[in-house]
């Protein structure tokens, strides 16, 4: 992205987008032609002008909103030759309508694609705002919509699409809604699209309140709608945080809380409550959103429901791996080890480990390279050991290694694999750093009687004693080192001269 155009980019579209809307709306209140499809061109042009200067990557939603506004312009150039040069009052046909529809589809295609972005981040929210939308939809039909389309005589058809097509749209306003509170980085192109959706809905809800007697929908405050909505878009295009457009920056886990379980319900009761209400008022029931709205909402309301029963799930296992893992290493804490030395094994060996040199390493480099160091002798205790056995950190840099079905011979084989596996240097940071491991061995069968806690004790205590043996021995091999060294460097005696003899 030029760095010029991301610093004061958005100064240029927020002053744009006023000047140019007010511009264009008080244009066509003076009357002049073609108003609304100029407005309808900008954002097709805007969104190939940002695919340059802002180097956006992820294009499907703006060729989405691209191709909506081309299938509009279609539908407003048409009505622009028929009424302003072949004199018809009323250009709506079948054909514009299907025009009309392809386009909307497409730009409700492209807010559901971002949705779709988001929602892996932070889905639940999503969700939640998309159903407080559509039940706000249905209050808005049953207020505003339905009796208006009944006084007019509407097709059940029309009524039908138009009950699907302005809770659809109110799902997805409220959804890109949420998704701008969330999304620091994208916010200002976000609350464009936001604008442009807003705009949208009320201007089909003035399409159909404000419509005249022959059908026209072509009311001053419906045409500056769409100026303002189709200008939004534009705007939503030209700002530098369209990069950032559909790239989720994060969520929280969402709780199946008794809030979020009474906004569920109460969405689902809205088509049943605003459907009703004209039968208690002496009417007659809406038949039509009775059956359509739930069709709308179940299926988000399911959704949701087993998105957060699968959040409850995935929370409860891994609190149940908090408890029985280590957190730093990921193996098997002494909780766990405890558990397993537990059962009945008929053959059990325990490899008691701890490790040599770690506190000077620990010292010298940090705690970062301690950590490191320990992760990596999991991992090489891990890979020492066979498919049966459980590797665990017991805190600090003691580990413990469970050989189920193991002999004698074979613990001591393995402690001998381990101790080579350990003692081979690890790199990190440029630095080979060098630790070792002194293990201790018991066996179940000449443990019999002991509990879990005292059989680490014998393990712990077999491993500082071979401490001690090592320890010694590296002093003795020291003084024999120390001892050959004096006698090499010693000046040899000088024989005694005859008039010193006795």
């Amino acid at each position: 992205m030029n760095r010029r155009w991301a610093a004061v980019g958005g100064r240029v579209v927020a002053g744009g987008f006023v000047v140019v809307a007010g511009l264009l709306a008080v244009a066509h209140v003076a009357g002049a032609p073609g108003i609304l499809l100029l407005a309808g061109i900008l954002p097709m042009v805007a969104i190939f002008i940002s695919f340059r200067i802002n180097q956006i990557t992820d294009r499907l939603p703006w060729l989405l909103v691209a191709l909506g506004m081309a299938l509009l312009t279609v539908v407003n150039g048409r009505w622009f030759i028929l009424t302003e040069f072949l004199g018809e009052a009323n250009a709506d046909n079948p054909l514009t309508r299907v025009f009309q529809a392809a386009g909307y589809a497409a730009l409700l295609s492209a807010s559901i694609v971002v949705v779709l972005r988001h929602t892996p981040q932070n889905g639940g929210a999503i969700i939640d705002a998309a159903l407080v939308g559509m039940g706000a939809a249905g209050i808005v039909w049953e207020t505003l919509l339905r009796p208006r389309l009944l006084e007019m005589g509407a097709p059940s058809a029309s009524q039908t699409l138009m009950l699907v097509q302005s809770s659809i749209l109110l799902a997805c306003a409220g959804a890109l809604l949420r998704i701008s509170w969330t999304t620091s980085r994208a916010r200002p192109a976000l609350n464009y699209l936001f604008v442009s959706l807003g705009a949208t809905i009320v201007g089909l809800i003035l399409s159909v309140t404000l419509a005249s007697a022959d059908g026209s929908r072509r009311h001053v405050l419906i045409i500056i709608c769409w100026l303002v909505g189709y200008l939004a878009q534009a705007a939503a295009a030209l700002h530098p945080s369209a990069a950032a457009f559909t790239q989720p920056t994060g969520g929280r886990t969402e709780e199946l809380s008794p809030y979020r379980l009474a906004l569920l319900g109460g969405v689902l009761l809205v088509p049943g409550i605003a459907g009703s209400a004209p039968h208690f008022a002496g009417g007659e029931a809406d038949i039509l959103l009775l059956s359509i709205g739930p069709l709308l909402i179940v299926p988000l309301v399911l959704t949701r429901i087993g998105q957060l029963i699968a959040q409850r799930a995935r929370d409860q296992r891994a609190l149940a791996h908090q408890a029985h893992h280590d957190e730093l290493t990921g193996l098997a804490n002494r909780r766990a080890l405890l558990r397993q030395v537990e059962g009945d094994f008929p053959e059990l060996a325990l490899l008691y480990g701890d490790l040599d040199g770690f506190k000077p390493v620990n010292d010298r480099y940090g705690h970062e390279a301690g950590d490191f160091v320990l992760q990596e002798v999991g991992r090489r205790l891990t890979a020492a050991a066979r498919r049966d056995d459980v590797v665990g950190r017991l805190g600090g840099d003691e580990f413990l290694v469970l050989c189920p079905a193991t002999s004698h011979a074979e613990a001591e084989e393995l402690r001998g694999r381990i101790e080579e596996a350990v003692r081979t240097p690890i790199r990190w940071q440029d630095e080979d750093l060098t630790v070792g491991i002194t293990i201790g061995v018991i066996h179940t069968d000449a443990e019999a009687g002991l509990s879990p806690n005292e059989l680490l004790a014998a393990a712990d205590e077999q491993m500082y004693e071979r401490k001690r043996r090592k320890k010694a021995g590296q002093d003795r091999r020291a003084t024999r080192e120390s001892r050959s060294a004096l006698s090499f460097s010693a000046p040899a005696a000088s024989p005694a001269s005859p008039g010193n003899s006795a």
